[in-house]
């Protein structure tokens, strides 16, 4: 049985040969698109803004210096535990699911 689908043409493998960046996100290629990009923009705004803003969250929170290292090293380790985690989940359900 073949799939159709009205808003991006596709080849025998289902693969998308149209590139719309800008159209509803009905199919399932434009939804993987959108949600990779998001996914990447989460990932980069939760890693690079905390350092700047810094000084303002220690002096708010009233932190130490060993706060600090602490939270750096439990941010770290929860970056590496759910990045292990992520792998067999991709491989188990797929990366759409999983994300």
């Amino acid at each position: 049985m073949e799939k159709h689908h009205k808003q991006s043409s596709h080849d025998s493998d289902e693969k998308t040969t149209e590139f719309r960046p800008f159209s509803p996100a009905v199919t399932p290629h434009m939804r993987t698109f959108h949600l990779s990009w998001f996914n990447l923009f989460s990932c980069f705004f939760t890693t690079f803004s905390i350092p700047p803003l810094l000084p303002i969250i220690r002096q708010d929170l009233n932190l130490t210096a060993a706060d600090i290292g602490t939270a750096g090293s439990a941010s770290f380790a929860g970056s590496i535990l759910s990045r292990l985690l992520m792998g067999p989940i991709c491989d188990l359900v797929g990366p759409r699911k999983a994300s």
